[in-house]
């Protein structure tokens, strides 16, 4: 749910194999914002998969994830990434402003540079 911390299982079995260490490289809204620096993992032995938790944006309507070892391996699901929808988000509105320098119908002129 946005506005919550989730917690994320990776197994890397088939993807990063056997690493010493597993990050989580994690954005939201189809990337428009990414979260940094990467969360690092925990291996929980009884399970086999790698551990985090990060706390969700009220923003947020999707969690975009993938995994490295820190050493530039990567693991990108083929080339998919992994993306989960956030229950609950509220994207942020949309800029109601437009910089074209035209000047809308019924809004005063404030200020004008001639040169």
């Amino acid at each position: 749910t946005a506005g919550q911390a989730v917690m994320v299982r990776y197994n890397p079995v088939g993807g990063l194999g056997a690493p010493a260490a597993v990050n989580m490289h994690c954005g939201i809204n189809s990337w428009q914002t990414v979260m940094s620096p990467d969360a690092a993992m925990t291996s929980n032995p009884v399970s086999g998969r790698w551990e985090t938790t990060v706390t969700l944006p009220s923003s947020a309507t999707q969690l975009n994830v993938v995994f490295n070892n820190g050493q530039g391996q990567w693991d990108n699901n083929g080339s998919q990434n992994w993306n989960f929808t956030v229950q609950g988000g509220v994207a942020p509105p949309v800029n109601p402003w437009t910089i074209d320098g035209l000047l809308e119908p019924a809004v005063p002129l404030l200020r004008s540079n001639p040169g």
